[in-house]
């Protein structure tokens, strides 16, 4: 069988069918799908997306280490292997970085520091960084290892709930596998 791709139109999610269909519980067990399901978490700024991907033994992650959550200064890469994962969830978060700017810039308006334009822009900076510092946010946590987050754009928690659904099937057949140990050939 060819490997296909199906991409979303401005995409966060892309699945790539491997060489076999999806294979439904077998035996006892329960056996993960043979589609590895990506989810990017922000669609405005690109440079700022985490990648998160799983497949059947996996969860990987990339996402930027930024300065003030607006400026990429690298990437911290983890993963965590299935039958390790106890739980991931999403959230709400505060960016303190980005509250931190807003506060700032809400002041530099409120007092009016600069001329009436630049004022304008502060108060508008203002709102826009209190804006984006309210996100949500995927939380994966295993034993014995301090909780990763990964920041989530708002518009995007349809999607992260299906990433993590699948993720919690795939645990599940991590921890049970198939009474035949085998998978759809």
């Amino acid at each position: 069988n060819r490997d296909s791709s199906l991409r979303l139109v401005g995409s966060e999610m892309c699945i790539r069918d491997r060489s076999r269909p999806d294979p439904l519980a077998v035996g006892s067990g329960v056996e993960a799908p043979e589609v590895d399901v990506e989810l990017l978490t922000n669609g405005v700024s690109w440079y700022l997306r985490s990648r998160l991907a799983v497949d059947r033994t996996q969860l990987r992650v990339v996402t930027p280490r930024t300065i003030l959550g607006l400026v990429p200064i690298g990437k911290r890469r983890f993963a965590v292997e299935l039958r390790d994962l106890e739980t991931v969830t999403i959230g709400a978060k505060l960016n303190p970085d980005r509250m931190f700017v807003a506060v700032i810039l809400g002041l530099a308006a409120a007092l009016g520091w600069f001329n009436a334009p630049v004022t304008v822009l502060c108060a508008v900076g203002a709102l826009a960084f209190f804006l984006l510092g309210l996100i949500a946010a995927l939380r994966i946590e295993e034993p014995d290892r301090p909780a990763g987050t990964v920041p989530v754009c708002l518009a995007h928690i349809p999607r992260a709930r299906r990433f993590i659904a699948d993720v919690e099937l795939r645990s599940m057949a991590a921890h049970h596998p198939p009474a035949d140990g085998g998978g759809a050939a």
